[in-house]
């Protein structure tokens, strides 16, 4: 398969989407690539307006545009859409029999698998993909992938279903839009990331390739994933470093050497922007730092890294540091935290600024660094540099922070859009925020299902905290700070329902266990009893080599996996029950390679299961997760 340019129209061979339109959006006007008339040399196919150059290449199959600028003026490149219109797909492409694949722009908003043209419980009927996008046939072995591929020119490419009506039920083909947002002086040009095209039958398989290929092509070693204690889901910004050193020696004690790295979360600074200890933290952030070393433990820091508070020294002399609004007017947002400015990187002085809050930070004595909030720079709208596209912005200040904190430094992103952190960070926050409420576990696995094949691939899944408070584990009286109780909702999630039992919470752990990514926990060690010490110490003693593989992703609309396995020298399978009713979930074994095995060996060993020739069958309670090694 691959992508063909011909007379300004685009078509994908190999695959049904044909004779697609090219629109380039140039700012002060837009034009259509099909009304010019292009020359093709070696693959490239070029046309020039008032001495602007615009080139599609598509050598190896793959596709990339550039613009070059030869007038003597600034140009500009907003974005570039290509159309492959429902009419012109051949063989023709019926919503009902495809269900598609939805990466999300970042954990803020929801990923997973759904019909074509539907809305899920959490998904969108028509939603945005970010980097790539999967359809595969129902009842077929058939599925078609468009994804971009490194490295990363700056850009934002998205996909979406482009459907015959608005009610998304019929016939479909497929937008793409590459998003710039960039002027080109005179002399430059922009490239755009490189997006290429995979067919198969398995997009469980198509997905693990694109990892692989990914891997191949950033060719860079990844580190080792990591398992370690936050200070936020229990103590949130009510920590004080007593905290944190006494859960130091709690998990000492409890986890041996298991629990390596103690992060300080949100909490310790005066304010945003001033990332220095404030009076909960006494000995200073270098005492803390030396403390924990001296303990044999590594320590770790939280930042929002580009959010200013309005109320700093730092805001108040240099508002030319932070980015605009359309009207050229600072942008700022209100936090529960206190209202914030954005960082603008591209100007000299607000890039000294994150240069030496890191550089000081990794002077301290930290060793892990968990970035935050970085996406609030896209809803700036103007920034310093005009000619950086918008895409290179956060990659620009992640790889800013790199260089401060050097290449042995562990760098977590959390919620930056992942095409901005590919090939910078070490570990990507893949789910949204956990929660020891019901509602938030589904959530999150539904986003961890699909990005099981980033795990190890790009770099270490971040699945959030894994947490096992519950009235049954814990001696607090208190599980969390005081809140509003109300009835659980599936869309509206956040600390809805009651707080989770004993059940819900080793199905959590399991779902944490079946990420393959690393394991940072953030209960209060210190006050939870023998069940919920046992819990914690069975999932640190017993981690998966790599991420399980959901195997019925693509099977359902609007359903979570059931059926998550990882083929390792020990093979792992875990059966969870999303339902709120009990249900008899049934594995062919020979579907995963195992039929040869030996009887299988439940983890918690009081799962309910029969194992009938090559069939096993798991009873579960609601809400429950049976988990088995061979």
């Amino acid at each position: 398969m691959k992508f063909e340019f011909k007379d300004g129209g685009l078509s994908i061979a190999g695959t049904p989407f044909q004779d697609g339109r090219v629109f380039f959006n140039c700012g002060t006007f837009q034009f259509d690539a099909a009304k010019l008339k292009w020359t093709t040399n070696d693959g490239i196919h070029s046309t020039n307006i008032h001495g602007v150059e615009y080139r599609t290449e598509t050598t190896n199959g793959e596709l990339r545009f550039e613009v070059v600028n030869q007038s003597g003026s600034t140009s500009r490149l907003e974005s570039v859409k290509i159309d492959f219109p429902p009419e012109n797909a051949k063989p023709a492409l019926n919503s009902e029999e495809w269900m598609e694949y939805v990466n999300a722009f970042s954990f803020e908003r929801k990923s997973g698998v759904k019909r074509v043209g539907l809305a899920s419980t959490r998904i969108d009927a028509n939603p945005s993909s970010s980097m790539l996008y999967l359809i595969s046939k129902r009842n077929a072995s058939e599925s078609i992938l468009i994804s971009t591929l490194p490295p990363h020119k700056g850009d934002y490419v998205s996909f979406m279903a482009l459907h015959e009506a608005p009610h998304c039920e019929g016939a479909f083909g497929v937008s793409v839009v590459i998003d710039v947002k960039a002027d080109i002086p005179a002399g430059e040009t922009i490239e755009t990331t490189t997006i290429t095209v995979m067919r198969g039958e398995c997009p469980l398989a198509l997905l693990e390739e694109l990892g692989a290929k990914w891997k191949q092509l950033e060719n860079k070693q990844l580190k080792p994933k990591l398992a370690g204690w936050n200070s936020w889901d229990y103590f949130s910004g009510a920590v004080r470093s007593k905290d944190i050193f006494a859960n130091r020696e709690a998990c000492d004690k409890q986890f041996d050497d298991n629990v390596e790295y103690f992060v300080i979360d949100e909490g310790y600074e005066p304010r945003w922007g001033v990332w220095d200890a404030n009076w909960k933290f006494p000995e200073g952030l270098d005492g803390y730092c030396r403390k924990i070393k001296q303990a044999g433990r590594k320590p770790g820091v939280w930042t929002a890294a580009l959010l200013v508070n309005t109320y700093t020294d730092i805001y108040l002399n240099n508002p030319e540091w932070f980015a605009k609004t359309a009207e050229g007017e600072v942008a700022t947002k209100a936090f529960s935290y206190g209202p914030v400015a954005i960082l603008d990187v591209t100007h000299p002085g607000a890039e000294a600024v994150v240069r030496d809050v890191f550089t000081k930070l990794r002077s301290y004595g930290f060793e892990y660094f968990k970035v935050d909030f970085t996406q609030e720079v896209l809803k700036a709208q103007s920034f310093h540099d005009k000619s950086a596209p918008i895409g290179s912005i956060l990659r620009k200040a992640f790889s800013i922070i790199r260089e401060s904190i050097g290449e042995e430094s562990y760098l977590l992103a959390c919620g930056a859009p992942y095409e901005s952190v590919t090939g910078v960070v070490d570990a990507c926050r893949t789910t949204g925020d956990i929660h020891n409420f019901w509602g938030h576990v589904p959530a999150n696995a539904e986003a961890m299902a699909g990005k099981w094949w980033m795990q190890g691939t790009l770099w270490n899944n971040d699945p959030d905290f894994l947490i096992v408070r519950a009235k049954e584990t814990c001696e607090l009286d208190l599980l969390n700070r005081k809140y509003t109780s109300k009835p659980l909702d599936k869309k509206d999630y956040w600390l809805a329902g009651r707080e989770l039992n004993l059940r819900e919470v080793r199905t959590y752990a399991q779902l944490i266990r079946f990420s393959g990514g690393d394991i940072f926990l953030s209960d209060d060690i210190q006050t939870l009893n023998e069940q919920g010490i046992e819990i914690i110490r069975k999932i640190l003693e017993n981690q998966i080599d790599t991420a399980a593989r959901p195997i019925d992703l693509f099977d359902t609309h609007d359903a979570i996996p059931a059926i998550w396995f990882a083929n390792t020298p020990k093979p792992a399978l875990g059966i969870f029950n999303w339902d709120d009713n009990p249900k008899e979930i049934s594995v062919d074994l020979d579907r995963l390679g195992l039929a040869a095995r030996s009887t299988p060996t439940p983890f918690w060993g009081d799962e309910k299961f029969t194992l009938c020739g090559n069939t096993l069958s798991a009873n579960l309670a609601p809400r429950e997760c049976a988990a088995f090694s061979f």
